[in-house]
């Protein structure tokens, strides 16, 4: 209850502040939805030009470019903020302010803010996932079944971008590797067989956009086993390891780097 104290007053904190800018928020919406629709022209071109999605129907790719779109919302809105700040701070010198609070400092660093700039891609994803099940006739509980595993993949993209954003405290500044992991999202909006078998091996192993964007498409659609579903588990544990493990590593070089 404390920790749900911490995020829901931290929310309404950088909410308030966002709401100041009520017309640059309508410009989003209205950016966003041209960017949407872009990708759902692209999509609508590459099928008619005989583009190969690997056997992908166009309803179906929907749900993948869905999916991306929803992930790159939560980019904007929650993981660029907190690990921008992150950053900010150790640039600063101000970590430590956040190292002696009593709570748990990788969850404050990683939900001290929300941002209402990425609502607009989590609504268009979420708008192209139920347009798409709609039109492919998913039940209800397919389609919950859809948005819970794009939140364990939105989960596991914020544990690799987290990961990222441990380098500030040997580089400083990592806001462009943090979105240069997101151009991997933009990669992984189309299925991942329309690629070659070195991306598609690429994004499996190395990179898991496949996992994040194709994996819960197949799952629903019968293209995969729930089995699946245990990757993707194993995927965000072995992330979520890591990233404590590592958090504590760099603690250490910057509590000696301040000494």
């Amino acid at each position: 209850m404390r920790y749900l104290a911490v995020l829901l007053r931290s929310l309404g904190a950088t909410l308030a502040a966002d709401m100041s800018y009520r017309e640059d928020f309508l410009v989003a919406l209205f950016t966003t939805a041209l960017e949407t629709l872009g990708r759902v022209v692209a999509l609508f071109a590459m099928v008619h030009a005989g583009v190969g999605l690997g056997g992908w129907r166009l309803e179906e790719a929907l749900l993948v470019v869905g999916a991306a779109v929803f992930l790159l919302g939560l980019h904007v809105g929650l993981v660029v903020p907190n690990l921008t700040a992150f950053s900010r701070r150790v640039l600063l010198g101000s970590l430590d302010f956040v190292l002696l609070r009593p709570t748990d400092a990788q969850f404050l660093l990683m939900f001290e803010r929300v941002s209402l700039w990425g609502l607009p891609d989590l609504l268009a994803g979420a708008g192209l996932v139920l347009w798409a099940a709609a039109v492919l006739g998913l039940g209800g509980g397919r389609v919950l079944a859809f948005f819970l595993l794009l939140l364990l993949a939105g989960w596991l993209f914020y544990l690799l971008a987290f990961l990222v954003s441990l380098l500030a405290i040997w580089v400083v500044y990592v806001h462009n590797l943090i979105n240069f992991l997101a151009n991997f999202l933009r990669a992984g909006q189309y299925p991942a067989a329309a690629y070659g078998p070195g991306l598609r091996l690429f994004f499996t192993l190395v990179v898991p956009v496949y996992w994040m964007t194709t994996v819960p498409a197949e799952v629903v659609l019968g293209r995969v086993g729930w089995g699946a579903v245990l990757g993707l588990f194993a995927w965000v544990l072995a992330a979520f390891g890591l990233g404590r493990w590592l958090f504590r590593l760099a603690l250490r070089h910057y509590a000696s780097a301040s000494s």
